[in-house]
């Protein structure tokens, strides 16, 4: 399966998750980070290189169940949630009964 970084050499899958972000956030998303422009897109390119789209996607998932505030997200965090390496917050997990 592709990996995001092939899928963004033109810039589509950045442009979903900037949508989806946009769509969550709000105009606060918009005022934090602005338009998804080529550099920024480039940015967010590098550093969701060698994630599969299923990794991007569950982030995505992860954020809209409130595991991250908008004041929280950053691309490195993005990034870390997607790979897995940010636990869900306490109010996300299932107890163990």
């Amino acid at each position: 399966m592709a990996n995001v970084r092939h899928a963004t050499n033109n810039s589509t899958a950045v442009d979903r998750v900037w949508l989806a972000l946009g769509q969550m956030y709000g105009s606060p998303f918009a005022e934090k980070f602005g338009p998804a422009d080529k550099n920024r897109a480039g940015e967010w390119a590098d550093m969701l290189g060698g994630l599969k789209p299923e990794q991007v996607r569950g982030a995505l998932t992860k954020i809209r169940n409130g595991a991250m505030p908008l004041y929280e997200l950053d691309l490195p965090r993005f990034r870390q949630l997607a790979a897995g390496a940010l636990a869900p917050k306490i109010e996300e997990r299932t107890p163990d009964t």
